[in-house]
């Protein structure tokens, strides 16, 4: 089930980068199970999209989305916990408030 859930999220991503086989996109993942089935590989090669898997447990310089969008969201999310911690003491945080607290992120 969770492989054919990966093939989903292919299929909305090629619905919204348009790719195909003469204009292809990369796909940088991790190495997880659900990202290695042949119905997803066979969807990726017939849509113009290339899968880039990164090996688990490598360096830094390695995990570009680490360094370049994951870093900097993790630091800004948790100022702007601080931040909603501070404006509404006590209170505890439900799922309802992630967004709200993700987009002051």
């Amino acid at each position: 089930m969770i492989k054919q859930l990966f093939v989903e999220c292919l299929r909305h991503i090629h619905w919204h980068v348009h790719s195909t086989p003469e204009n292809k996109v990369l796909v940088i993942l991790d190495n997880h199970e659900s990202h290695i089935s042949i119905e997803a590989v066979d969807y990726c090669r017939d849509n113009g999209i290339v899968l880039l898997s990164l090996p688990p447990h490598c360096s830094h310089k390695m995990q570009p989305l680490d360094r370049t969008i994951f870093g900097p969201l993790k630091m800004h999310y948790n100022k702007a916990i601080n931040s909603w911690m501070y404006n509404y003491p006590g209170k505890r945080q439900t799922i309802h408030d992630v967004a709200g607290i993700l987009g002051a992120a």
